[in-house]
């Protein structure tokens, strides 16, 4: 079984069983929009918008059924070296 992260976000998302471990990354041209959007829709904010320092701007949130959904703008590219 793969460990979570000993981190703020690896405490956000939990154990990878039952109802934690389970995160979704979605790339986004504007977080400062989406993060309006899921402010509205009455998504629980767990880490406000936030510059990286690898170049992104992002937010986490969770939604009513405990879904934890991370926005940002960093969109990694096939040519990228990692």
């Amino acid at each position: 079984m793969r460990r979570r992260q000993e981190d703020a976000y690896g405490e956000m998302v939990g154990q990878p069983s039952g109802q934690g471990g389970k995160s979704l990354y979605i790339a986004v041209d504007d977080a400062d929009a989406m993060f309006a959007r899921a402010q509205a829709a009455g998504a629980a904010i767990e880490e406000g918008l936030t510059d990286r320092d690898y170049g992104s701007r992002e937010f986490i949130c969770r939604d009513p059924e405990g879904n934890l959904w991370c926005f940002g703008t960093w969109w990694p590219k096939v040519t990228d070296k990692g």
